[in-house]
């Protein structure tokens, strides 16, 4: 299984999920190399930042210095070899945070805990 391969099975693991994501390095941001390959967002407002590899691949030393300091700011980033496990943390990072509720009005956004 190829990077490519995992990343198709992650997003569309996320359209059944009814999220979506970003490829950031679809962007061809110069000088801005390992930041995460994608940035899962959704309903609730919590953005998760996700580098993938292909099986018994590894994030560079760059890449983990990135995470740590999307992590430190508070955001969640990680690295996955395996489509499911990403998607597992997705899942699991949006079920214990706070969330906001989604009201398409103006301003009708509101936290709540989930």
């Amino acid at each position: 299984m190829l990077e490519r391969d995992v990343d198709r099975k992650f997003t569309n693991g996320l359209k059944q999920r009814g999220l979506t994501s970003i490829k950031l390095s679809s962007f061809g941001a110069h000088g801005c190399a390992g930041w995460p390959d994608r940035l899962v967002l959704g309903p609730g407002g919590i953005p998760v930042f996700v580098e993938l590899k292909a099986p018994g691949g590894k994030a560079s030393p760059l890449q983990l210095e990135r995470q740590a300091v999307l992590n430190r700011f508070g955001f969640f980033a990680a690295t996955f070899d395996d489509p499911d496990a990403a998607l597992e943390y997705v899942s699991r990072v949006r079920a214990s945070h706070v969330l906001m509720d989604y009201d398409p009005t103006p301003g009708g956004a509101r936290r709540c805990k989930r």
